[in-house]
């Protein structure tokens, strides 16, 4: 693809530290089969080779673009992707993450060019264990004919039903104009930005569609990864995130439906949130205490299946215990993901 060519789909991929995981990422993009597309490498001031390694990538293919900047964090990094690109649509891929398979792209691409008014697509995505090699594939439970065409509204009622609410900005191509018309970036300072940004997201009237393949490798127990370094920041951050947003939806002027399933979304994350605050210090908790309270009202918001029986729980047993008990649960299971 010549420089001045506009590409179908723009590649956003944030650098921070990942020498030993970039090639990996970059090559998954650069192997497609389907070759219309920009690959935009956002060095975030990078102290490894990363930012270099970018630089060479750019000089050997016309469709790598490298932006190098003072750090601004995943989300700052994000934005800037997306106001340099120029395709049509986004897809944003962390860099200690990949792509499966050489046609990854072109089936998301036939999927967009079959429906043409879609302006959210989304994908499945595998856990990759990289010590053993063992990858862990997402049980199919999004039905595409319930989802293709679906209306925002829809789609969030239809993710709900069957509790399968994909937040993630990796696991979807997303229309450019559709973002930026809406003021879809990320925000800043936040460590819970793909839940914030998605609960705007699903606000704005949209078309949905889903693919049912694969085409997302999620790198598991990354020594240094964001997601395993839970602290009081980013539990007071989730906790936030959510209450602000479902008083939002709750108090606007959405169906009485689509209240009532952003609630129960808003709820789940809740008690993800609650897990991970009841396994804080107790000072962290003391600290934190006033915004658990403030969100609990979100317990009677329970279409989403997964969290009914914390908010049973919560009713039965209080916050607190609640609290330990969902911390427990969290260790356990991510025990079993790290001795794979």
């Amino acid at each position: 693809m010549q420089a001045d060519e506009h590409p179908l789909v723009s590649v956003v991929v944030p650098i921070y530290n990942v020498e030993q995981y970039l090639a990996q990422c970059v090559q998954s993009v650069l192997d497609q089969a389907h070759r219309e597309f920009e690959l935009i490498l956002v060095d975030d001031g990078s102290p490894d080779a990363s930012g270099a390694m970018a630089d060479t990538w750019a000089a050997r293919d016309d469709r790598v673009v490298v932006i190098h900047q003072e750090n601004q964090g995943l989300s700052g990094a994000r934005n800037t992707g997306l106001e340099r690109a120029r395709g049509d649509y986004i897809i944003f891929l962390d860099s200690d993450d990949f792509w499966q398979g050489g046609d990854a792209l072109a089936r998301c691409v036939d999927a967009l060019r079959s429906h043409p008014t879609t302006d959210v697509l989304i994908f499945d995505s595998v856990r990759f264990y990289e010590s053993t090699g063992e990858k862990t594939f997402r049980k199919k439970v999004l039905d595409r004919t319930r989802m293709n065409g679906a209306s925002n509204t829809q789609a969030l009622r239809y993710m709900v039903e069957v509790s399968d609410v994909r937040p993630s900005a990796c696991t979807m191509v997303v229309r450019r104009r559709f973002l930026l018309n809406n003021n879809l970036r990320f925000r800043l300072g936040i460590f819970s930005e793909d839940i914030e940004w998605f609960l705007r997201l699903v606000r704005c009237p949209a078309t949905y569609d889903y693919l049912p393949f694969s085409v997302y490798m999620y790198r598991q127990n990354r020594a240094g990864s964001i997601t395993d370094m839970i602290g009081r920041a980013n539990v007071a951050h989730l906790l936030d995130t959510v209450t602000r947003s479902s008083r939002a939806v709750l108090e606007s002027d959405s169906c009485d439906e689509f209240k009532v399933d952003f609630a129960s979304y808003c709820f789940y994350q809740f008690t993800i949130a609650l897990g991970f605050y009841g396994g804080l210090s107790r000072g962290d908790r003391r600290a934190l205490n006033p915004l658990v309270k403030r969100g609990r009202y979100l317990a009677q918001y329970d279409n989403y299946a997964r969290s009914r029986e914390v908010a049973r729980l919560m009713r039965l047993i209080g916050l607190e215990p609640t609290a330990w008990v969902l911390n427990k649960f969290l260790r356990l299971r991510a025990f079993r993901r790290r001795v794979r």
